[in-house]
């Protein structure tokens, strides 16, 4: 699964109505990222963000503090930690990212799995 589709299942599971927005990103004329004050402002791309509103981005793959809180509210260092055990590993052996990115990618990994193995077993009972 994607990044994308990673983020959208995790939005949905923990109850987040988010969209995919797109901003603008602006560089002064040294290349740094445009503050204001800076002076002329340069055009240095796009950026897609999620979230319920473009100021407010929700990110648990990049963002730390959207993961714990995603990880304390689906019990993933109590119920689910050998789910998550089993995906730090995996991320862990990723060199491209960093420790922190792979902790963030793990919580969010476990949560979806765990929803999907939850979803799978309600569809599964006899009634």
């Amino acid at each position: 699964m994607n990044n994308k589709k990673l983020l959208e299942k995790a939005a949905e599971i923990h109850g987040i109505k988010g969209q995919w927005w797109e901003l603008s990103k602006w560089q002064n004329l040294q290349g740094r990222k445009w503050k204001v004050g800076d002076g002329p402002r340069i055009l240095a791309g796009h950026e897609l963000v999620y979230g319920t509103h473009n100021t407010k981005p929700w990110n648990p793959l990049k963002n730390g503090k959207d993961a714990f809180e995603l990880a304390v509210q689906h019990d993933v260092f109590t119920t689910h930690i050998q789910t998550f055990h089993k995906h730090m590993a995996a991320a862990s052996k990723v060199s491209s990212i960093s420790k922190e990115e792979a902790l963030c990618r793990a919580i969010v990994q476990t949560v979806v799995e765990q929803a999907s193995i939850d979803v799978s077993t309600i569809e599964k009972a006899p009634y």
